[in-house]
C-alpha cells in the first residue's frame, strides 16, 4: 500500500522538475511512512511513497526492467505475484526483487496492457514505457484504489489522492457545481467527477494511455462488472462454488511480511472473513479489531464478541466517543473531497486502533452490494408491484400519499411517520422509468430540496443537467432492470466512491493496509452470475451467501437482519459538535461561499439542534435531516482545509 503521483510532459522534451513532484509526493506521507523514492527521465517524473508489505528490504520503488526501458509504481497489492513470478522466471524474465510490483513490469514486458488482465489484487499502477514514450495509467476492477488525473498546459498530472496535486502550478481549482450536486444527492462525488473541474478519477477497471509523440491521451475499460444470471447451476453448487472463491480469496490475502489481522463488526460478511481467515491460520490466532458504541441502537459489540468466542481470537475492542473538532477536520482533509457518508469516523477510530498492533488488516466490505444485502433491496419488489397499476393511478395514490404525509406526519408516533414516509417514497418511485428508481431512492436531497437550497447564482450556472442522463453511458449494453439494476448501480457507482474511499482514506491515514476477500475481482464476476432469486429470496437477504458460510458462523449471526455501521450523528450534531455545527452552518458561512441560500441552510440546521422544530410535521424524517446537515458541515470543513487554507497559503 504506498501513494503515487507524477507529471507527464506532452508537447516538449524539457524535463520535469523534480522538486515539483517531490513536493506532491509529500502531501501522501500518510499512505508510505517507511519509504520514498522518485524517478525522473526526460518528459516524466514519478514520486512515490511506501508502506512496506511485501519485500520490506528489497521492494523500493519506482523499480525497472532488465535495461531500464520500463518504470513502474503500484499503490496496492499484487495477491497473485508467486505465480506471476514463476510463470515470468520461466519464460526467462530475470527479476531483482521479491516484490510484487516487479512482476507488473515484466507482465508489461511479456503481454503489454493485456498484463491487467492476469492482475489478482488491489492496484492503482503507473507505467512508463521510454521505447514507446507512453504512460500507462490503470486501477483495479472495482475502485478499491483511487487514481486522480489532470491535463493542463501540455501537462498530465496524476496522484492517489487530490491533494496531492494541489503543488501542481497549473492546476485550477474552480468548482465543478455538477459534482457538488451530486454530493448533496448522494453524500459523496460519483466518479467520473470530483469537485474541482479540472480533475478527474478514472474509473474502475479502466486504463488511460498518454502517448508523448502525438500529446494523445486516451482511455478505456479494460475490465466492466456484467451481470449476466446463469440459472443452470443448482443451490448447493452455487453455495459450494462461492465457498470455495472466498477460501481461495482469503488464502492469497494472507501473504504478508508484516502482521496482520481483520476487522469485525459481528455482521455475516466480517465474520465470514474471520472464520475463514483462522481456518488457514490455525493453530495461530488472528487479531481481530471491534467497535463499541456507547448508543445502543449503533452497538453490535456483542455479536463481535460471539464471532471472536467462536474464531478463538485475539480481540481488542474501542470504545467510539465523539470525536473532538479538529479530530474531525483532520477526518476531512484525510478525506481529500467533500464526503459526508458518517460511517467514516468509526472507520477512522477502528484503524486507529488496529494500526496499534498490525500493519495490514481483512475487512469484509462488498458482501451488501454483491449479495443483496442492504434492507432497501427488498424495496424494489414493492415498487415492481407499485408499477403494476395504471401510470394515472400511481400518479394519483402518490400525490394523496404525499400530501398526507405533509400534513399528518408529526403527530403520530416517529416509527409510523416513517413507514409512511417510507411507502410515499416507494409510490413515487413507482411512477419514474425503472433506470431512474436506484438514484431515486438513494438520494439524500431530492432534485427539488437541491434547487431550493442553492443561491440564485448556483442554480443559474447548474444549467438543469441531470445526474441519471451522465451516468446512463455506464450501464451495460445488455438490458438490465429490478433488483439487478439495483446491484449493478451500487457495485459500480457507490462502492468504489462511498464504501471503498471511505475505507482507503481512513486506513491509509494510520498506514494500514485493508483488504477485501469479498471484493476478489473472481467473487465478484461470480456473484454476477448468480439469479437474484438466490441471493434476495423472500425477505431473506444474501440468501446464498449464507448458505456458502453457514458452517461457520455462530446462528445468531447468521440469521440476524442487517445492522448498518453507522454512527449516531444526530446525537453528535445537537451534543459534542453543536458548537462547530451553528458556526460552520451559519449565514455567514453560507453567505462567504455563496453555493447555498443562508436561510435554505438555516432551515437543516435548526432542525437538528432546536427541537421545538424537529418535532414539527415533515415529509423529511429526522434521520434524513441529519444526513442533510451532516454533509452541510463536512462541505465546509472540507473547504477550509482546501479551499481557505489554499487560498492563505
Amino acid at each position: 500500500m504506498c501513494g503515487i503521483t507524477g507529471l507527464l510532459s506532452l508537447t516538449s522534451e524539457s524535463p520535469i522538475r523534480p522538486e515539483l513532484v517531490r513536493a506532491m509526493s509529500q502531501q501522501l506521507r500518510h499512505r508510505g511512512p517507511d519509504d520514498d523514492g522518485l524517478f525522473c527521465a526526460g518528459p516524466v517524473a514519478f514520486g512515490f511513497r511506501r508502506l512496506s508489505i511485501i519485500d520490506v528490504a528489497g521492494g523500493h520503488q519506482p523499480l525497472s526492467n532488465e535495461d531500464d526501458s520500463v518504470w513502474c509504481m503500484l499503490n496496492g497489492e499484487i495477491y497473485n505475484y508467486v505465480e506471476l513470478r514463476n510463470e515470468l522466471e520461466q519464460l526467462g524474465h530475470q527479476l531483482k526483487t521479491r516484490s510484487d510490483t516487479e512482476t507488473i513490469v515484466h507482465a508489461y514486458e511479456e503481454h503489454g496492457i493485456d498484463f491487467l488482465s492476469r492482475l489478482q489484487g488491489m492496484f492503482a499502477i503507473a507505467l512508463w514505457d521510454a521505447k514507446r514514450r507512453q504512460l500507462v495509467l490503470a486501477r483495479d476492477r472495482v475502485g478499491k484504489k483511487p487514481l486522480y488525473f489532470s491535463s493542463a498546459k501540455g501537462q498530465l498530472a496524476f496522484a492517489s489522492e487530490m491533494k496531492a496535486l494541489l503543488p501542481w502550478p497549473s492546476l485550477d481549482r474552480s468548482i465543478d457545481l455538477a459534482a457538488l450536486e451530486d454530493y448533496l444527492r448522494f453524500l459523496y462525488v460519483p466518479g467520473p467527477r470530483t469537485i474541482f473541474k479540472s480533475v478527474r478519477k478514472l474509473l474502475p477497471g479502466y486504463v488511460l494511455i498518454a502517448r508523448v509523440d502525438s500529446g494523445e491521451i486516451t482511455e478505456r475499460p479494460y475490465w466492466s462488472f456484467d451481470i449476466s444470471s446463469n440459472g443452470d447451476r443448482t443451490e448447493i453448487e452455487a453455495a459450494s462454488e462461492l465457498r470455495r472463491l472466498l477460501e481461495d480469496a482469503v488464502r492469497v490475502r494472507l501473504r504478508s511480511d508484516v502482521p496482520i489481522g481483520a476487522f469485525l463488526s459481528g455482521g455475516l460478511d466480517s465474520s465470514a472473513v474471520v472464520g475463514l481467515m483462522a481456518r488457514k491460520m490455525h493453530p495461530q490466532r488472528p487479531l481481530t479489531f471491534s467497535m463499541q458504541f456507547s448508543e445502543r441502537d449503533f452497538d453490535e459489540s456483542e455479536f463481535a464478541a460471539l464471532a471472536a468466542t467462536k474464531f478463538d481470537t485475539d480481540q481488542h475492542v474501542e470504545l467510539v466517543e465523539p470525536v473532538r473538532a479538529e479530530t474531525l477536520q483532520r477526518i476531512s482533509w484525510h478525506l481529500d473531497e467533500p464526503f459526508a457518508d458518517s460511517s467514516a469516523v468509526p472507520t477512522y477510530l477502528v484503524c486507529q486502533a488496529a494500526r496499534r498492533h498490525v500493519t495490514v488488516a481483512l475487512s469484509g466490505d462488498g458482501g451488501d452490494e454483491l449479495f443483496a444485502g442492504y434492507n432497501r433491496y427488498r424495496h424494489y419488489r414493492f415498487i415492481k408491484r407499485l408499477a403494476s397499476w395504471p401510470l394515472p393511478v400511481r400518479r394519483w395514490a402518490s400525490d394523496l400519499m404525499s400530501a398526507g404525509v405533509r400534513r399528518w406526519v408529526g403527530s403520530v408516533p416517529y416509527a409510523v411517520g416513517e413507514r409512511a414516509r417510507q411507502a410515499a417514497k416507494a409510490l413515487e418511485a413507482s411512477c419514474l422509468p425503472g433506470s431512474r428508481r436506484p438514484f431515486f431512492l438513494n438520494q439524500y436531497f431530492e432534485p427539488a430540496a437541491i434547487r431550493q437550497l442553492m443561491s440564485s447564482e448556483t442554480r443559474a450556472s447548474a444549467n438543469g443537467r441531470t445526474f441519471e442522463d451522465e451516468w446512463s453511458r455506464l450501464l451495460p449494453r445488455k438490458p438490465i432492470d429490478g433488483l439487478d439494476l439495483f446491484l449493478y448501480m451500487d457495485t459500480v457507482l457507490g462502492l468504489p466512491d462511498d464504501m471503498l474511499t471511505k475505507v482507503d482514506r481512513m486506513s491509509m491515514a494510520h498506514g494500514l493496509e485493508v483488504r477485501c476477500p469479498i471484493l476478489d475481482h473472481k467473487v465478484v464476476e461470480y456473484a454476477g452470475s448468480i439469479p437474484t432469486d438466490l441471493k434476495l429470496r423472500g425477505q431473506q437477504s444474501k440468501y446464498i451467501f449464507r448458505k456458502a458460510v453457514a458452517d461457520l458462523i455462530p446462528a445468531p449471526i447468521l440469521h440476524r437482519p442487517k445492522s448498518g455501521f453507522d454512527a449516531p450523528i444526530g446525537q453528535w450534531l445537537a451534543g459534542p459538535f453543536r458548537e462547530l455545527t451553528e458556526e460552520c452552518l451559519s449565514a455567514e458561512a453560507s453567505a462567504r461561499r455563496g453555493w447555498f441560500s443562508p436561510d435554505g441552510v438555516a432551515s437543516i440546521r435548526d432542525r437538528v439542534l432546536k427541537p421545538e422544530v424537529a418535532n414539527g410535521a415533515s415529509s423529511v424524517s429526522k434521520h434524513q435531516i441529519w444526513h442533510r446537515a451532516w454533509a452541510l458541515l463536512m462541505l465546509e470543513l472540507w473547504a477550509r482545509n482546501f479551499l481557505d487554507a489554499a487560498a492563505a497559503a
